[in-house]
């Protein structure tokens, strides 16, 4: 199980494990038996083995200890199961629940981004600074997600959040100007401009 990439860095979705199907990065990520046991797995592979002669490829590295999912899965995953047995059927419920929990956010940060969103690529700063803080990053990320942008890491995604709360006269003094892997960002009377320069 691997955390899924952040869409904000947002602790829900750092807890999630890797979603059924995923969009990020412009692919979409389909992984149809997360929710099928490796043992389940392993029988089957073995059985459909025995009726067609067909043989699976077992990846060295999945068991190497020298790796951190080879240490993971043959030294410390027993450990834990011999101490805590239901330690796998917990995590993957409350992985189930932090990823509802982080479809529900991303519902409500389309929502606020429908209602100050004056275009694709354009924001009213007005009403984007009338939000609370955590609603103003959730709509950065949301729509950095949207354009399917690198997500900056809480610091940065902080600083601009500093910045645009600082523009003076909503933003009709002074030009802002804020660069991103893939785009960037400008405050010009009174719009947040987004400009994509892959």
């Amino acid at each position: 199980m691997r955390p899924v990439a952040a869409a904000g860095g947002g602790a829900i979705r750092g807890t999630s494990v890797d979603a059924p199907d995923a969009y990020q990065r412009s692919v979409w990520w389909l992984r149809p038996w997360l929710g099928v046991s490796r043992d389940r797995i392993v029988r089957c592979v073995r059985q459909f083995e025995l009726a067609t002669g067909w043989q699976a490829v077992d990846d060295p590295s999945n068991t190497d200890q020298s790796l951190a999912r080879g240490m993971i899965r043959g030294a410390l995953a027993p450990l834990i199961s011999k101490h805590w047995p239901g330690w796998v059927p917990n995590l993957a419920r409350h992985a189930e629940q932090a990823q509802e929990a982080s479809a529900l956010l991303d519902e409500y940060g389309c929502l606020l981004l429908e209602q100050i969103g004056d275009s694709d690529t354009t924001l009213d700063l007005r009403r984007w600074r009338a939000l609370t803080s955590p609603q103003q990053s959730l709509v950065l990320r949301t729509w950095l997600a949207r354009l399917s942008l690198q997500m900056p890491s809480q610091r940065r995604l902080a600083e601009l959040c500093r910045q645009l709360n600082q523009v003076h006269a909503f933003g009709h003094d002074r030009v802002l100007l804020w660069r991103q892997s893939g785009c960037e960002i400008r405050c010009i009377r009174g719009k947040i401009h987004l400009q994509v320069t892959i």
